[in-house]
């Protein structure tokens, strides 16, 4: 689907097979054929592992027990007075500009719907829709391999999964459930903390590398 972001991210021309095509409807057409089909593409290129052991379907038995609470309003209204008001709407139209200017009026029934989702188990379909535009990497503008794909969501989806989010996190760091060797995605965690764990582990190797 086109709008405003996706039309300042298209390129001009895409080549499709041997042709370049200048058509607005046929590029965007085809960028949409060639990212829902990229995964897939991948798989049947990778090799298949050979006398490989099919991994485990057991799961371990948590201790501790995990089921979401009710999302605070003054948590929502954080949220929510701390958008970004330069960042793109998603399918809704709902303009960050809009929810933070409103945040103290739009707060209280934005965390009911929040809490709704936590009752039914369930997510709004919209909130799951998201604008798709190609982003260049590099190479040849022409070429539909040199851009990949990014997603603009809702915001409110965004400010949901934001509080979705702190608390699985919380539960996980309260009760030690990551790996101490986990870095990703995790606050005061980064590149850095990944590399000083790692570095020793890699000194301690290298003199087998001369070995392989």
């Amino acid at each position: 689907m086109e709008n405003k972001s996706t039309s300042s991210q298209l390129p001009t021309a895409l080549r499709l097979g041997n042709t370049v095509t200048t058509d607005k409807s046929t590029v965007i057409e085809n960028f949409n054929k060639h990212f829902s089909t990229a995964g897939h593409t991948f798989h049947l290129a990778t090799p298949t592992p050979v006398n490989c052991p099919a991994p485990s379907t057991a799961t371990r038995q948590s201790p501790h027990h995990f089921s979401f609470t009710q999302i605070q309003i003054a948590d929502v209204l954080k949220e929510l007075q701390n958008l970004d008001p330069y960042k793109s709407a998603g399918l809704d139209n709902l303009d960050p500009l809009f929810l933070k200017l409103s945040a103290e009026i739009v707060a209280t029934p934005i965390t009911s719907l929040f809490n709704l989702s936590f009752v039914l188990s369930e997510i709004h379909k919209d909130w799951k829709a998201a604008v798709v535009i190609p982003l260049f990497k590099g190479g040849d503008t022409q070429d539909p391999n040199c851009y990949r794909p990014i997603s603009i969501l809702p915001c409110l989806s965004k400010v949901f999964e934001s509080q979705v989010n702190k608390q699985i996190t919380d539960h996980f760091e309260s009760h030690r459930t990551f790996s101490a060797m986990q870095s990703d995605f995790r606050a005061g965690h980064g590149c850095t903390s990944a590399t000083l764990k790692t570095t020793p582990f890699c000194i301690l190797l290298a003199p087998l590398w001369t070995l392989c």
